[in-house]
């Protein structure tokens, strides 16, 4: 059993207990993260909301957010990484009329960011003189970011996404794409010597068994099927695939979410279509989902994980 302690916004203390699923996955991801609690003690969980349409921007909002990919594609532009003239002709042009954005123009951008960070970040592709690969990585999160902040917008007019819009899924998770504290913290969980690919494993939905309420965090450079298909994206795009990573981060589906995505007709004749596996992994059930406070749980602080009983982090928990 996993065991999550949290601090409830008025001082309680409670638990999330999950059952891990019988998996081959399961098992072997329940061992990654015992051996990567000894080589990262200092790992800070936060709990966040995902597929949210609770947040509701008005179209002055998304002028700030345009300014920042704006400045982020002049940089790679001028200094001939990447030819975004047509990019920031469209930007000057929204910026006139922010209410125009969209989810087709924000799914373009979103896939721009992820072969900008695979080329230049990732691969390791040696860079120009004039760029410094620190400013460039800062550039280039500020594309993700930016584009997932004014999602925010176009998410409450997509119809695949208002389908679900009355529940929220919540994640436990080390890093995002807005704190750079955290996102330092997934440097060692991501660096090279801690890093681990997902090898010898694959998820057929068409084949197993998906009915489960834990699941392995999305912590992809692009995105899963699943996002895709309720952002309207192209699931056959180079850039949608499953987790190619192992990650300590999970998603919490309490209201079964992708389970109700999954046995959509629809999406599974796309993801059929696609040629690709969904290779988003299971991990378990919530136990006494039912019992949850969740508004609450998601305003809590993750105090401390404990694995069948040890603890893994915080280790001066101990």
């Amino acid at each position: 059993m996993l065991v999550y302690n949290y601090k409830t916004p008025g001082g309680k203390r409670k638990q999330i207990a999950i059952e891990i699923a019988g998996n081959s996955f399961a098992n072997y991801w329940v061992n990654y993260i015992d051996r990567l609690s000894n080589k990262c003690p200092a790992i800070e969980w936060y709990i966040a909301g995902l597929n949210s349409q609770q947040f509701i921007r008005s179209p002055r909002d998304n002028v700030y957010d345009l300014l920042q990919i704006r400045d982020a594609f002049n940089y790679i532009n001028s200094r001939g990484l990447c030819d975004l003239a047509g990019e920031l002709g469209d930007i000057e042009r929204l910026m006139a009329f922010p209410e125009k954005v969209d989810q087709v123009k924000l799914n373009t951008w979103h896939r721009i960011f992820t072969s900008l960070e695979m080329e230049w970040l990732k691969l390791g592709k040696k860079l120009p003189e004039s760029v410094d690969r620190q400013e460039l990585w800062q550039y280039i999160q500020n594309v993700n970011t930016y584009v997932h902040h004014m999602e925010m917008w176009t998410y409450h007019k997509l119809d695949r996404r208002l389908h679900y819009k009355e529940h929220m899924q919540y994640s436990i998770q080390f890093t995002n794409a807005d704190n750079l504290n955290y996102r330092k913290k997934a440097n060692q969980v991501f660096g090279q010597e801690n890093l681990e690919w997902i090898d010898g494993f694959t998820f057929d939905f068409f084949n197993e068994k998906y009915d489960y309420s834990v699941w392995l965090h999305e912590d992809i450079t692009g995105k899963d099927q699943m996002k895709a298909w309720l952002d309207n994206d192209d699931l056959t795009a180079e850039d949608i695939t499953g987790n190619l990573l192992m990650t300590p981060s999970i998603t919490l589906d309490p209201y079964m979410i992708y389970k109700r995505i999954l046995d959509d007709k629809n999406f599974r004749l796309e993801s059929k279509k696609s040629n690709k596996l969904l290779n988003r992994f299971p991990l378990g059930n919530i136990l006494c989902k039912d019992q949850v406070d969740w508004p609450e749980f998601f305003k809590s602080k993750v105090e401390n994980v404990l694995l069948f009983g040890k603890v893994l982090w915080p280790k001066e928990f101990i």
